[in-house]
């Protein structure tokens, strides 16, 4: 009895991640051209993995959103103001 609740609560955690269009949204963005990009663009080069890591998660969240617009749950004026980017690494501006 104890094993068959035991495998029970084992093969619940093997579901899914969760189906709320945020979750949806989450996963989705990794598939989006411009995030492939940046990751293949990324990959093997720490100094354009440090570079590139605020230019990422700009474009995750632009994914996201434009997910979410898909799905019906933000509307198309909303989603606030576009984050500060911040200078790369080579260049910290004038002081």
């Amino acid at each position: 009895m104890i094993r068959a609740l035991f495998l029970v609560l084992l093969l619940a955690g093997c579901g899914p991640a969760g189906n709320t269009p945020d979750a949806i949204c989450e996963r989705d963005a990794n598939d989006d051209p411009a995030v492939k990009f940046i990751i293949m663009r990324q990959a093997g080069t720490p100094a354009l993995r440090s570079d590139d890591s605020g230019a990422l998660a700009l474009a995750r969240a632009n994914a996201k959103r434009a997910c979410l617009r898909r799905l019906g749950m933000m509307p198309a004026g909303s989603g606030g103001v576009e984050p500060v980017r911040q200078p790369n690494s080579s260049f910290r501006g004038l002081q």
